[in-house]
């Protein structure tokens, strides 16, 4: 869903997810912090079911680098995302994989040479829902297997 609104809505993606100019200085911060906690609620709010009906296998808090530990704990504390550090870490790790994937779709970074992008897509939805405990269960369009 939000690859095909990204790919039908390439300006407004752009204007959502592309860098801001300079100019926007201060301004850019409050919103793109806002924009993240809005984020973090949709994406956050499903994963956390998710966690909550079938955990899979995580790094455990000490075997997390210290800084990443405490960056991943504060963006926990101010999300509202009530999952161990290690899950919070899968999903904006899917979230990263994602968004890097539409990305180069809808800014056209590999179109000259991969011009149908909706097989690769589906097989990165198939590894991240496979880190999840959910590769078995991925069902993609039809004709469009990993």
């Amino acid at each position: 869903m939000f690859r095909h609104w990204a790919l039908a809505h390439r300006q407004e993606f752009r204007l959502l997810f592309g860098t801001p100019t300079v100019a926007a200085g201060v301004a850019h911060t409050d919103v793109t912090a806002e924009w993240v906690r809005h984020l973090a609620a949709l994406w956050g709010a499903e994963h956390m079911r998710l966690w909550a009906a079938r955990p899979y296998p995580i790094l455990a808090d000490e075997d997390l680098a210290p800084r990443m530990r405490r960056q991943i704990a504060d963006y926990r504390a101010a999300t509202g995302v009530e999952v161990p550090l290690g899950a919070l870490i899968v999903m904006l790790s899917c979230w990263r994989t994602l968004y890097g994937q539409v990305a180069l779709e809808v800014f056209e970074h590999l179109t000259p040479l991969v011009s149908d992008q909706e097989p690769m897509f589906e097989l990165l939805m198939h590894e991240s829902v496979t880190r999840m405990g959910l590769g078995a269960e991925y069902r993609p369009p039809d004709g469009l297997r990993p």
